[in-house]
């Protein structure tokens, strides 16, 4: 799956559409379970589900994100969370930056490898339960929806 650009989501797997229009249409969120039953066989389950719609990050949503007195809604990657971007952004010559990424590749190479490069900074900055950080902005999604980026919708990620 992470060969084919889909990331993970706490325990989901989504592909966020970069060419995301304004019909609304969502993305499907996979998640696998695996056990050992009586010694001999494994069994797998899959559970596939519609989710919200979900774009990588753009200029634009940095844009809008500094223009909001409150930030925007997003969800970060790999954990699923949701945060506030501030609209604040860091390039990779910024102090404590090129750290920041080269930790983020021990974890998550193929990431990096696959992203080609972008009108995007490095990392942007997001609020997580009242703590600022610092974020390679790669790993940051925005929710999409007909009105534009709002609040996140109900989704099977907060299970």
């Amino acid at each position: 799956l992470l060969s084919e650009n889909f990331l993970p989501l706490g325990k989901w797997y989504a592909r966020p559409d970069p060419t995301m229009g304004s019909d609304g249409r969502g993305c499907f969120l996979c998640n696998f379970s695996f056990f050992i039953h009586a010694h001999l066989f494994i069994c797998a389950s899959v559970d596939v589900r519609a989710g919200p719609a979900l774009q990588p990050l753009q200029a634009i949503h940095l844009r809008q994100a500094l223009a909001s007195s409150s930030g925007m809604q997003v969800i970060l990657s790999p954990s699923g969370l949701n945060a506030i971007m501030t609209g604040h952004s860091y390039r990779v010559t910024d102090p404590g930056i090129d750290d920041l990424l080269d930790e983020w590749k021990l974890f998550y190479p193929r990431r990096f490898e696959i992203d080609k490069p972008s009108q995007l900074p490095a990392a942007v900055e997001v609020v997580l339960g009242g703590v600022r950080l610092r974020y390679p902005s790669q790993f940051v999604f925005v929710y999409h929806t007909e009105e534009g980026v709002q609040t996140p919708p109900p989704s099977p990620l907060d299970e």
